[in-house]
């Protein structure tokens, strides 16, 4: 009750390695779940195994949610800023007529504020279709155990209110916007002492279970959901490592008062991904084995098929097209690594495997960027094109080094990298684009100053406007920081545009590039800007 009314008072604010048979996707069949008793037999039988390992908390991947969560409409009438140090989030009006598209400063103003109380970790705040703000925190419930918290806040004629709230025992791993819902993912370990626990009390342990509960209106009593063993869906359990809990929450934004629809899973660590009407996982199991499954998203998530394959899936991007995808899968032999696209057919059945690269580097990393294949680790980077039909249309691929290159972006088509450099008074930007099998360098041109400067964090680019943002301070100063505003004509030529100080030990923390205007949030203020007018402008302090 104590609890409850906390967050009552807190809210009304042809292969070098042919792949083998198995790897054409071997059908893999749902455990039914009966009782608690049915998993806990399951897991005595995998802690007879002497070398079985715990899989620790897969850890929050804040860039993850940040892609997946980005601003997608430039033109949203509102931006949201926390200040983590004074746990406060400031809803701020964007420079935009509500009535149309131009962009106007004195429409720029600050809306609301809430003071978050101390104890909520892993802020994630959006603006969802002008209609809600959306704040997700994390905090500890009196079991010690983590619990998600999600508070939507109604918006009219600029003001807030609240308007519903649920929470949610376990960590938050992702966070996916689609079709007018939100996917929120969670995760919690399974330890041996606890999962022997389990067993011991032949399954009545409802302490590991998670407790979902949704206020409807902050004056009625919750309606609280405790998980069972029989909401879970599982495999069969691998001989060496302990599952852990996953659940996927679907919340409605049309209309967030409707019983909710949540998947609960006893799994190994996974990779979640979504596509146009689909939701896809990676399982890595028994170390060289990948347990892909594809679920279906409407009217709800709904399991269609899961296969095994017996090669380790490359984590990353899917590519997924026309209802179908294809992962990057790796096979090893002594110390050569075969690098192969799996794509699926659309019974969700792999085919038609291509080879794609061979080192003895180990590749961490997959992206698709338009038509190619790109490898990396962090030391080099490797392009496989050309992607056409499902296949490689080509085999040639060129390398790329990265050890020396902290600052790079990704062009997709043409494919490019702009490399950075800073050299005493001079900031040089290089092409580096892909001459037939080769990487070609083009030094393009270098802003000279009279000043040795220093970047301080990642330049923000704008393909629309051909500007980019520069973090940056004096190399024998450290009074200010500044950024500087560099715009690339056709030719490739530099020219600055804006330059913006900040003075009294102010520092940078985030510094993005949206369709029409550009903001900055420092330790002590919020800029807002247009990147090239040094006039209009709106500052507000946090």
């Amino acid at each position: 009750m104590i609890k409850r009314n906390f967050l009552i008072w807190f809210l009304a604010l042809g292969l070098l390695f042919p792949l083998s048979s198995n790897a054409t996707g071997q059908q893999i069949d749902w455990l039914p779940v009966s009782n608690c008793m049915s998993i806990a037999s399951n897991l005595n039988s995998l802690l007879q195994n002497p070398s079985v390992v715990e899989t620790s908390a897969v850890p929050f991947d804040e860039t993850t949610v940040i892609d997946d969560w980005a601003v997608q409409d430039y033109s949203s009438s509102y931006f949201v800023d926390y200040n983590w140090k004074e746990r406060l989030i400031t809803l701020v009006m964007w420079p935009k007529d509500p009535k149309g598209s131009t962009v106007d400063f004195k429409y720029s103003k600050k809306i609301w504020k809430i003071k978050l109380p101390v104890g909520f970790d892993n802020i994630r705040t959006r603006v969802y279709d002008n209609k809600y703000l959306v704040i997700f925190a994390e905090h500890f419930d009196y079991n010690r155990r983590t619990e998600t918290i999600g508070i939507f806040y109604e918006i009219s004629d600029w003001k807030i209110s609240p308007y519903y709230y649920f929470t949610h025992t376990w960590k938050i791993i992702k966070i996916h916007e689609q079709d007018g819902k939100l996917y929120v993912i969670t995760n919690a370990p399974l330890d041996k002492s606890t999962a022997q626990s389990f067993i011991k009390k032949d399954g009545n342990l409802p302490s590991i279970f998670p407790v979902f509960s949704e206020w409807i209106k902050f004056w009625y009593e919750p309606q609280e959901k405790i998980s069972v063993c029989r909401d879970y869906r599982y495999l069969q359990m691998p001989s060496n490592q302990i599952p852990s809990f996953w659940s996927v929450i679907v919340l409605n934004m049309n209309n967030l008062k409707i019983s909710k629809d949540i998947l609960y899973l006893l799994w190994t660590v996974s990779e979640f991904e979504f596509t146009e009407k689909s939701m896809y996982t990676a399982v890595p199991w028994d170390w060289n084995t990948t347990i892909v499954q594809k679920f279906w998203l409407d009217p709800k998530i709904n399991l269609q098929k899961s296969v095994q394959l017996d090669v380790p899936v490359v984590w990353g991007w899917i590519y997924a097209k026309d209802m179908r995808l294809a992962y990057v899968v790796k096979r090893n032999s002594w110390k050569i690594n075969q690098y192969i696209l799996l794509p699926f057919d659309s019974s969700f059945a792999p085919w038609a495997e291509k080879p794609l690269y061979t080192s003895e580097e180990d590749f961490t990393n997959v992206e698709f960027h338009s038509d190619s294949v790109i490898l990396k680790n962090k030391e080099k980077l490797v392009k496989v094109w050309e992607l056409s039909n499902w296949g490689i249309t080509t085999h040639a691929w060129v390398e790329f080094p990265l050890k020396w290159h902290k600052y790079f972006m990704f062009w997709s088509s043409p494919f490019s990298i702009i490399d950075l450099s800073t050299d005493n008074s001079e900031i040089g930007f290089s092409l580096v684009a892909i001459d037939k099998t080769q990487w070609k360098t083009a030094l393009l041109s270098k802003a000279k100053y009279s000043w040795k400067w220093e970047l301080i964090g990642q330049p923000s680019w704008n393909l629309k406007t051909r500007t980019m943002l520069l973090p940056l301070k004096m190399s024998w100063d450290i009074q200010f920081e500044w950024i500087r505003a560099l715009q690339l004509s056709n030719k490739w030529a530099i020219s600055e545009v804006m330059a913006r100080s900040y003075w009294d030990t102010t520092m940078v923390e985030k510094l993005i590039q949206l369709q029409d205007f550009s903001y900055a949030i420092t330790n002590k203020l919020v800029d807002v800007f247009l990147p090239n007018n040094t006039i209009s402008k709106k500052v507000f302090s946090r």
